[in-house]
């Protein structure tokens, strides 16, 4: 039982909860007992919506004959440091890049990730297309070191 005290104007009031069914409650004000029905706001839950991040346009580079490509040759990995959505890549297989290349860029918690060639060499392998979601730990492309 819950009991409240009330001053109203120069009144007091001390009411007892004592039941409460649905928005039906019986109270007790300054000893007499009374039904009383209690209106409740509806509360109101957000909707949550989840959507996949859309890809931001990539602005396209001209078409120029590949580059040479070393038949058979196996890169290093280079993973994802977190999951997140593919935007763009800016390399293409066969692409020699130098340290701290922008490879392709990773929206991660809404946030624009640019992925660097950790060390100077040829892409030999993209694993990846825009707009692919990644894990962290997935292998994005392969870089054979120079």
């Amino acid at each position: 039982m819950k009991i409240f005290k009330f001053k109203i104007g120069e009144n007091n009031y001390e009411v007892s909860v004592l039941h409460t069914e649905n928005n039906i409650s019986e109270v007790v004000v300054n000893g007499e007992k009374f039904l009383v029905e209690v209106e409740r706001e509806e509360e109101k839950i957000p909707k949550m919506e989840i959507t996949k991040p859309k890809p931001k346009p990539v602005a396209q580079t001209p078409q120029t004959a590949p580059k040479a490509q070393v038949q058979g040759a196996k890169g290093e990995p280079l993973r994802s440091p977190l999951p997140g959505v593919i935007l763009g890549i800016s390399v293409k297989e066969g692409d020699s890049v130098g340290v701290g290349e922008k490879l392709m860029t990773l929206e991660a918690m809404k946030m624009e990730n640019a992925i660097k060639a950790p060390y100077a060499g040829t892409v030999v392998k993209i694993k990846v297309s825009q707009g692919d979601s990644v894990l962290e730990g997935d292998t994005l492309c392969e870089i054979m070191k120079s």
